[in-house]
């Protein structure tokens, strides 16, 4: 075998090693890339079950809320809520429900007619279904709340409408023959069960817990003057007279206020997780 033969036999048998070592290399990078991965998946769920370990620890040993401490977290609400149940306290006292509809019938200008159809849907059946709904995504402890107060309040609401009050009527039927309401076209007029307002107990349940959950108190604020909105825009539309809505959005904020401390006292950690929380454990 000739010396260049050899050279070239030794050139050879060099790149196969060399191209084995850098397969081995490839391969052991591989592996560690692979290692490292699933330590990285091994201790991000030891983090997640970490995570569960607080916050079944948290409600194992946390107190009750009492109620004085959600009344103060949402305050502002309640503030300003105090001063409306004050203020048409006194007018329904000092006189009687046709003399206040009649004069705040007076009132009505046609700029906000649009308004007041708009806000008083924001009460109707499907706004609440849309808004209890909306509350999963939230957590599932909101949306419990949510929803056993909607229904507790549609029972006793209700209730009240059909069997102890039946004979109360609405607006249009009351002062038929009587006196000539100012109506805002488009609106389907009711004419019975108008004792207490649904729309009413509605839009305060909603923006109240609302204000519990997100506490801010400008947000609170606002809250509020949309609730009442709300509810005022079923006496300008002349659904209701003030009274209606005044103890339909009392007997709200009052089961309200009970379901959510009774709620907020539930000790099982997954009521703290929510639609969001599965959908983003998946990806």
């Amino acid at each position: 075998m000739t010396h260049d033969s050899q050279v070239g036999l030794k050139s050879e048998a060099e790149k196969k090693s060399a191209f084995e070592n850098y397969e081995d290399k490839i391969k052991s990078l591989e592996e560690e890339n692979k290692k490292r991965k699933d330590e990285n998946k091994t201790l991000k769920q030891k983090e997640v079950a970490l995570m569960r370990q607080e916050i079944v620890l948290k409600h194992a040993y946390q107190k009750h809320l009492p109620m004085r401490q959600i009344i103060k977290n949402v305050r502002y609400f309640l503030i300003l809520y105090g001063t409306f149940l004050v203020t048409a306290g006194f007018f329904l006292v000092r006189y009687s429900k046709p003399a206040i509809h009649i004069y705040l019938n007076k009132t009505l200008v046609p700029c906000c007619n649009s308004f007041f159809k708009l806000a008083t849907q924001l009460g109707g059946g499907t706004a609440v279904a849309v808004f209890i709904l909306i509350l999963l995504f939230i957590r599932y402890r909101y949306f419990l709340i949510g929803l056993l107060s909607v229904l507790t309040t549609t029972i006793i609401v209700q209730s009240l409408k059909r069997i102890i009050f039946p004979e109360m009527v609405r607006p249009i039927h009351y002062f038929a023959g009587k006196y000539d309401l100012k109506l805002v076209d488009g609106v389907t007029m009711l004419t019975s069960h108008t004792f207490p307002s649904g729309h009413s107990a509605s839009a305060f349940g909603i923006f109240l817990l609302l204000a519990l959950i997100i506490k801010n108190k400008y947000w609170q604020m606002l809250f509020f003057f949309l609730a009442l909105a709300i509810a005022f825009s079923r006496v300008y539309l002349s659904q209701h007279f003030l009274n209606d809505i005044y103890f339909g959005s009392l007997i709200s904020v009052i089961i309200t206020l009970v379901i959510f401390a009774w709620g907020e006292n539930w000790r099982n950690p997954k009521l703290d997780q929510s639609v969001r929380s599965i959908l983003f454990r998946k990806k």
